[in-house]
């Protein structure tokens, strides 16, 4: 009787670490995604935007608008540093510590 209850145990114990490794595994995916999207489509489209803006100062070159220019590099600047953070941050997050995305306990 015990011996079937630890049989039964070992088998949910299995099942419970197939899926824990399936869910990291998703979640890797996912963080993975967002770090590629952030950086090719969110980055590059804050960039594209910058360097409009820069071409607009130079065709309007109306020194009374510098100070407003400023504003929008500067904001563009932090956006532009932010979402770099970001997706450095995920993509760091994504990376196995020691070869494994599992706790010492959970190696597959």
């Amino acid at each position: 009787m015990r011996r079937r209850q630890g049989q039964r145990q070992a088998k949910q114990d299995a099942l419970d670490r197939e899926r824990l490794v399936s869910r990291l595994e998703w979640q890797r995916a996912l963080l993975k995604e967002a770090a590629e999207e952030l950086h090719e489509n969110i980055g590059q489209l804050l960039i594209l935007t910058q360097l409009t803006t820069f071409s607009i100062e130079e065709k309007v070159g109306d020194p009374a608008l510098a100070p407003d220019f400023k504003t929008v590099y500067e904001s563009l600047q932090t956006g532009i540093n932010s979402v770099r953070t970001l997706s450095n941050k995920l993509k760091a997050e994504n990376q196995p510590a020691g070869g494994s995305h599992l706790e010492p306990g959970f190696r597959a």
